[in-house]
């Protein structure tokens, strides 16, 4: 649904609430109060995004993929690091695979990544038990102004390919360009616009 559709069938509700439908707003401030309500219903559906199919494909629109092949090391505490630097409209990651490569056997192996805290990692690194192994790697985040990734891999591998599947944020509202919301159940937006007018949380003035 366009920008202008959804500031449309918001004038409908508005126009038809007992508390409210005297009240005069201007299109201005309805693409705000429907950006505003735009943004939380994605940082919703994307905070419980693996909890059910309707979450899922209310932001499929969304779902971008990068594949690595080349890694840098960087000069930090952490031995055999590979590290990459995401797309910076990155902004939650879905799923991690990477591909890697035994030193010995030259065999590929295909295999899950699990994201890790630094705590996990310092507890963990001397658990032979808990160490990445061929079906699990760790990953950590790091950042130095850029987000990147590390990769910790067990001993005797290389990386030669790391899939990240992740979200980005959806495009703006714009009534001018009529641009298109891409979340998938336009309506969310549209009624929490309509409550949030309602119950006057809002923080800019309405026109009246």
């Amino acid at each position: 649904m366009t920008t202008r559709e959804l500031v449309y069938h918001l004038q409908i509700l508005l126009a038809e609430h007992p508390k409210i439908k005297t009240r005069v707003f201007d299109t201005f401030d309805l693409v705000k109060m429907l950006e505003m309500a735009h943004q939380t219903v994605y940082e919703s559906y994307r905070d419980n995004y693996t909890e059910d199919e309707k979450t899922r494909k209310a932001l499929n629109k969304l779902i971008k993929n990068v594949i690595y092949t080349t890694f840098s090391v960087e000069n930090i505490s952490i031995p055999k690091n590979y590290v990459v630097s995401l797309p910076s409209d990155c902004d939650h990651v879905i799923m991690e695979t990477a591909d890697i490569l035994s030193a010995t056997s030259q065999a590929f192996t295909s295999v899950m990544v699990k994201p890790v805290t630094y705590d996990q990692y310092m507890i963990n690194k001397g658990n032979p038990l808990r160490n990445p192994n061929i079906e699990l790697l760790w990953r950590l985040d790091y950042g130095d102004g850029t987000k990147k990734h590390i990769l910790i891999l067990p001993s005797g591998y290389t990386p030669t390919a790391y899939s990240v599947v992740y979200l980005r944020k959806p495009t703006s509202l714009d009534y001018d360009l009529n641009t298109e919301s891409e979340i998938n159940y336009p309506f969310d937006i549209i009624n929490l616009a309509l409550k949030l007018i309602v119950e006057g949380t809002l923080t800019f003035k309405l026109n009246s």
